[in-house]
């Protein structure tokens, strides 16, 4: 019966020791954040309005993510960015997936963080034809 005991003491003592061991070892990154490589447009996109309630929408900028796929950024939807028209950026940037908010109906699928301006460049304009 001791020997029960003391097993069942042994494992939940090695248990506690692995969890203190791993538990600060978890980085932010494990909340499913990713690193991204975005290329942002000169100029903000067109006007867009809210089809339910012809609202306008805020600006916004196109942009285009490493792997090809298109985005549309609004101005300051990039934390610790600021946009200035004009100018073609690449930026690397954290994306956090947003938790389901309740009562939300289309919470936003990312939050953003700038973590680096790789390149602000204008671009260069040829000659017309």
């Amino acid at each position: 019966m001791k020997r029960k005991g003391l097993l069942k003491l042994l494992c939940a003592t090695m248990l506690l020791a692995v969890t203190i061991v791993y538990l600060p070892s978890c980085s932010n990154d494990e909340e499913g954040s990713e690193y991204w490589t975005v290329t942002l447009e000169d100029h903000y996109a067109p006007y867009q309005y809210d089809l339910e309630d012809m609202n306008m929408l805020p600006k916004s900028v196109f942009g285009m993510r490493d792997n090809g796929e298109s985005l549309l950024f609004s101005e300051n939807e990039i934390k610790g960015f600021s946009y200035e028209e004009g100018y073609v950026y690449v930026l690397r940037i954290k994306a956090t997936p947003t938790l389901q908010q309740v009562g939300t109906c289309n919470p936003p699928p990312y939050t953003f963080e700038l973590v680096e301006v790789i390149s602000k460049k204008q671009p260069k304009i040829g000659p017309a034809i």
